[in-house]
């Protein structure tokens, strides 16, 4: 009976060992585990939000607005110069040489005004594109700089207050709920004056530099 009772003991015993070390390295496991993780941090920016806000933007918008102004300037000079001609031609005999000859320019005038408004409209268009992804560019090399700088682990583009649902457009509402990526956010994440903040002063120190050149 003592042999038993002593063989009983020791195997209790050694359960107990074995129980206390993995008990042991599980604490570590946690303990390591506790150490290397954290929370992952998350900030939104707001891109229309920030536009309004961008020097840059504001420079860029100057210049576009100074382009469409002069393409106006001088498609209302080519289409009053063809309204000229088409009224010379109504006080000319309508079978005369000079009415043909009349005719033929105008319509020469029309076909060259169509390709010059055509080409002018795509160069137009693609000015503001090139804009638009000239500035997004530098917004989104501007976020890694303030993330990394503040630590935060991933930035989303906060479309919640552009994408409004209204119940009488159906299809548009269709629309935007299918390309929403963020239905709500803190103000306390959203970085977008920090980033606008930092773009600005950018913008600021460039023109500083530009002077001195």
């Amino acid at each position: 009976m003592s042999t038993i009772s002593n063989h009983s003991k020791l195997f209790n015993t050694l359960i107990l060992l074995v129980a206390g070390v993995s008990i042991t390295l599980a604490l570590r496991a946690h303990s390591a585990e506790q150490q290397t993780a954290r929370p992952t941090t998350v900030a939104v920016i707001n891109w229309l939000d920030m536009t309004d806000k961008l020097d840059s933007w504001k420079n860029v918008q100057v210049t576009l607005k100074d382009s469409e102004d002069s393409f106006n300037q001088e498609n209302e000079s080519r289409v009053n110069n063809i309204k000229s001609k088409q009224d010379e031609l109504k006080i000319l005999p309508p079978d005369s040489d000079a009415a043909k000859d009349a005719t033929q320019e105008i319509k020469g005038m029309i076909a060259q005004y169509q390709t010059w408004n055509k080409l002018q409209v795509e160069r137009l268009t693609n000015k503001e594109l090139h804009a638009q992804l000239s500035l997004y560019v530098k917004i989104n090399d501007a976020v890694k700089v303030i993330a990394e700088r503040d630590g935060w682990d991933i930035v989303l583009w906060n479309d919640s207050d552009s994408k409004k649902v209204d119940l009488d457009r159906l299809q548009e509402s269709a629309q935007l709920i299918s390309t929403r990526h963020v239905f709500y956010t803190n103000k306390a994440v959203d970085i977008s004056d920090t980033v606008t903040q930092y773009m600005n002063n950018m913008e600021a120190n460039k023109g500083s530099d530009d002077t001195k050149q």
